[in-house]
């Protein structure tokens, strides 16, 4: 439960250090009878109904200290493929946040529902895959962390083009004042060197 716990916490954001220490201190008999009551509601591996689903996170998250909907859905989808992870990219890119915090019962039941809806979706048009939700949570997580990598790159390309463009401007900026004053010299040189001349010859 420990090793499963620390790997949700690298997939969703949370109060990871401060549940983990309630996490471990579920003794393995709670932790084995709550998992026992909670898969006897799942259809597996059928598609299992939300009210199911529910009653699956709840005899979850009622008798075990620090787990949370998130937290059990991770249980679950270690036991069935039918039963999508809450990851925050996956959940995020299907449905709103309804709430201050997405990691809640009813957001979970939502994008249960829209991951099924997905699941039937693919399967109708694919007849080569046995599409399930933990195939579409992950290309769900996947996808949006790509796109995040994308826009932190394109954020940095772009604030290291605007600084190299600062520095050429700059450099350009001093070459030509350079060159100003180097011209203001030679016109200077010349005018002396004139002047001396004309002098010279009116002396003769």
């Amino acid at each position: 439960m420990e090793r499963l716990f620390s790997w949700k916490t690298t997939r969703v954001k949370s109060k990871g250090v401060m549940n983990k220490g309630k996490v471990v201190s579920n003794s393995a008999s709670i932790l084995e009878n709550a998992s026992k009551n909670s898969f006897q509601f799942l259809k597996h591996p059928e598609i299992s109904s939300p009210d199911d689903v529910k009653k699956a996170i709840t005899e979850l998250t009622k008798p075990l200290k620090g787990i949370g909907p998130a937290t059990a859905s991770a249980i679950l989808a270690s036991y069935s493929p039918t039963i999508p992870f809450m990851s925050d990219e996956a959940v995020l890119s299907l449905i709103t946040k309804k709430g201050s915090t997405l990691h809640t019962l009813n957001n979970y039941l939502e994008y249960y529902s829209e991951v099924c809806h997905q699941v039937k979706k693919l399967n109708e048009l694919d007849d080569e895959h046995n599409w399930c939700a933990r195939d579409i949570e992950m290309a769900l997580w996947t996808a949006m962390i790509d796109e995040n990598l994308k826009l932190g790159f394109e954020a940095k390309f772009t604030a290291e083009t605007s600084k190299n463009e600062i520095f050429v401007e700059e450099n350009v900026d001093n070459s030509l004042q350079e060159q100003v004053t180097d011209n203001d010299q030679t016109v200077t040189k010349t005018n002396i060197a004139r002047r001396k001349r004309n002098a010279e010859a009116a002396e003769l």
